[in-house]
């Protein structure tokens, strides 16, 4: 009897937290959807922001198992990079490249740790490595190529970049000089 007891408790608080998990998320959906409404009357309700933020929090520290954990902790990420936390950002980038490897998304959060420090910290020795990591742990992605002309240009600014590759399109482009025709003269 008592054991029986224990297994419907039991049961009972798991539906209970599978309950909150579902009604939580239902809330973050509603709140996400009031913000993007609001975005696209190009309305910044900065309460609203600060509020979901605290949501993501609250779903991912309470429900760290949950399939939408990592999800949340991204669009967390992408939140604080919006409203100028970088290093939250990145936190929450590196939490799911090292809580989540099943999650699709792992490697696009791992770039975007490398991107954030790159763009918004400027610290290009941090960039450089979460590059490398990248390139080392999803070397077949379709991002690789991507992310292998980042560390060729790490520090660049986009003029330095653009000139860089006018300058190797026109060499590629220039007629080609007969050299046996200039050495017979």
């Amino acid at each position: 009897m008592k054991k029986h007891i224990t297994v419907a408790c039991i049961a009972l608080v798991l539906s209970a937290c599978a309950f909150s998990a579902k009604k939580k998320a239902e809330a973050i959906s509603a709140l996400e959807l009031s913000i993007s409404e609001s975005a696209k009357k190009n309305v910044a309700d900065t309460t609203k922001v600060q509020e979901l933020l605290a949501d993501y929090d609250y779903y991912v520290n309470h429900y760290p198992k949950d399939s939408l954990t990592p999800v949340y902790l991204m669009r967390s990420a992408d939140f604080d990079r919006a409203i100028g936390l970088p290093l939250k950002a990145i936190g929450n980038y590196h939490r799911v490249y090292m809580e989540y490897p099943q999650y699709p998304k792992t490697n696009m959060a791992l770039f975007l740790e490398g991107f954030t420090y790159e763009n918004d910290l400027h610290d290009l020795e941090k960039a450089r490595a979460s590059y490398n990591l990248y390139l080392q742990k999803f070397p077949d992605s379709k991002m690789a190529k991507d992310v292998k002309f980042l560390l060729e240009h790490l520090g660049m600014t986009p003029d330095q970049i653009m000139h860089e590759v006018d300058s190797v399109r026109r060499a590629r482009t220039a007629a080609p000089v007969d050299t046996t025709a200039t050495a017979r003269k």
